[in-house]
C-alpha cells in the first residue's frame, strides 16, 4: 500500500479469491485518498439509486453493503485492473461480491492511512513552529482583535453619546 500525499492518491494490490466462484482476482488499484464534497454527494446519490425508490430502508443488509461499496468505488477508483472494468459500473458484473467489499475496505485503508499521515505531519509542523518560537528564531505573531458589526455599532453609539455629554452605563 502506497500513498502519495501530494496528489492525494493511493495504490494497493489485490490478490484474493472470491467466496462464490473461488476465482483469483489480482491487480493494482489507484484510488483517491479522500472524496471531495461533490464526489461524496454523487456517491451518496448513486447509493440511493442502487437501492431503488420503493422502500430502500427494507433492502437486505448485504444489498446495502454492496450498493454502498459500488457507489463509493465509482468515485474513489482512478485506475483499476481489467477484471474490474464494466461499461455500466465498475465491479458490478463480478459474481464474487466479496471482492467488491474487499476493494472498498482497501480503499478505506488508504483513506485512514492518509488521514493519519496528515495528522502526524500537522503535529510535526506544529512542534517545529513551537520550537522555533521558543528558540526565538521567529516571533509569535500578535493576536489581532477583530470587531464584529455589533461591537462597531456600540462604539459609534458611545462616541456619539460622549460628544453629546451623555454617560452610558455598561
Amino acid at each position: 500500500m502506497e500513498i502519495n500525499t501530494e496528489d492525494c492518491t493511493g495504490i494497493f494490490h489485490l490478490n484474493e479469491n472470491g467466496t462464490t466462484t473461488i476465482q483469483t482476482y489480482m491487480g493494482t488499484f489507484k484510488v483517491k485518498c479522500i472524496l471531495n464534497p461533490m464526489d461524496f454527494m454523487a456517491a451518496d446519490k448513486l447509493y440511493r439509486e442502487l437501492l431503488g425508490d420503493i422502500h430502500p430502508e427494507t433492502a437486505h443488509g448485504h444489498t446495502k453493503s454492496v450498493a454502498f461499496s459500488l457507489s463509493q468505488l465509482k468515485y474513489r477508483i482512478i485506475e483499476a485492473p481489467a477484471f474490474w472494468d464494466n461499461r455500466e459500473l465498475g465491479g458490478s458484473h463480478l459474481k464474487d461480491d466479496s471482492i467488491i467489499v474487499s476493494v472498498l475496505n482497501m480503499a478505506m485503508d488508504i483513506e485512514r492511512k492518509y488521514r493519519a499521515t496528515m495528522v502526524k505531519e500537522a503535529e510535526r509542523r506544529q512542534e517545529e513552529l513551537t520550537d522555533r518560537i521558543r528558540s526565538k528564531a521567529i516571533e509569535k505573531e500578535e493576536v489581532i482583535e477583530t470587531k464584529d458589526e455589533e461591537d462597531i455599532a456600540a462604539e459609534k453609539l458611545k462616541s456619539m453619546d460622549e460628544k453629546d455629554g451623555v454617560e452610558l452605563d455598561d
